[in-house]
């Protein structure tokens, strides 16, 4: 069975369906039709119309129809009856039908093979761009895959004290379809992921969020890749991630804030982000909610300046903007 149209319409094998626009093929292309009527029709060349279907599926049935039906001629050695009663040949006569002469019936068939021919070969090609596909199997519709896209491309922790972590934060963002992601795994084991419960489905148009953590043992520049797989198309998704790994220091820092006034506060989070010549992107420094106002931070790295804040975390886990911010805390080289 060969299916033309965007609605998989059946143009050949069983009935045949000439659809294109039968106005267009009554008005505008009246010799088509005319070559349509010429056609056999046998018990299964059954002609109807779908107004739907392209002008060029259409040629196609019919330029199928009229090659079938010459194969049908030759396998019966020429005694197929066609439309007007005979399939004919130079020479051949019969002894029944209407009563027509053999060389006007050999006239007729080879008018009707030469201009079936090049009508249907130049228009056929002309309009083939009309059947949006072939295909076989039956009437089921094709699903797009979704995809999941991973944001940033790039998250930098930045640079922690071997013996220490710092952390950073990403998402992952379903389209054209839920997705449902069965694994996440890192190249490295500097970095870890959390935040992900799998297997876990993402409504399309929808993300979710998930933290990196970076936990170097050596000092120098660490590099990974996250990679997501999913029933998504492609199956997996990545992630570089970058951190450098730098001796632990012997400085410290301490630091101290004013207790919110906000009713139901259970505690604090504090958050450091490395300074050049502003305030880079803040992570996450303390591994469990701070339940006092102050905090000492003695995972720095000698030569390097920081800024700080903190925020306030609610009984219902709702967490505060930040904190007025300290910045530019440098530490001393050695």
């Amino acid at each position: 069975m060969v299916y033309c149209g965007g609605n998989r319409t059946p143009v050949l094998g069983g009935d045949y369906k000439l659809g294109a626009a039968s106005q267009l093929f009554h008005a505008s292309h009246s010799a088509l039709a005319r070559l349509a009527e010429r056609l056999p029709r046998t018990g299964a060349d059954h002609i109807h119309t779908q107004p739907d279907m392209s002008l060029g599926c259409a040629l196609r049935a019919l330029l199928s129809m009229y090659q079938g039906h010459l194969r049908r001629c030759q396998r019966r050695d020429d005694t197929t009856k066609d439309r007007a009663g005979y399939c004919l040949k130079a020479g051949s006569s019969r002894s029944s039908g209407p009563h027509m002469q053999s060389a006007t019936r050999k006239a007729r068939s080879q008018r009707f093979a030469g201009a079936a021919g090049v009508i249907l070969t130049f228009a056929g090609l002309a309009l083939l761009t009309g059947c949006q596909g072939v295909s076989s199997g039956h009437n089921d519709t094709q699903v797009s895959p979704g995809q999941l896209s991973i944001s940033p491309s790039t998250v930098n922790i930045g640079t922690v004290a071997t013996g220490s972590s710092g952390s950073g934060s990403g998402l992952l963002t379903a389209s054209g379809a839920n997705i449902t992601v069965t694994a996440a795994s890192i190249s490295n084991s500097a970095f870890s992921v959390g935040g992900l419960s799998l297997p876990v489905t993402i409504t399309a148009g929808q993300s979710i969020p998930f933290t990196i953590t970076f936990s170097p043992q050596a000092a120098g520049s660490i590099s990974a890749t996250l990679t997501v797989t999913s029933d998504a198309q492609p199956s997996t998704a990545t992630e570089t991630l970058t951190g450098s790994g730098a001796a632990a220091s012997t400085h410290t820092v301490d630091l101290s804030w004013t207790a919110s006034t906000s009713s139901n506060i259970t505690g604090y989070n504090v958050y450091r982000a490395v300074y050049t010549t502003s305030c880079g992107p803040y992570t996450k420094i303390n591994s469990a909610l701070n339940t006092t106002t102050l905090y000492t931070d003695s995972s720095v790295v000698n030569g390097t300046s920081y800024c700080y804040a903190a925020t306030a975390v609610n009984t219902s886990n709702e967490e505060s903007g930040y904190s007025n911010i300290v910045s530019n805390v440098q530490i001393p080289s050695s």
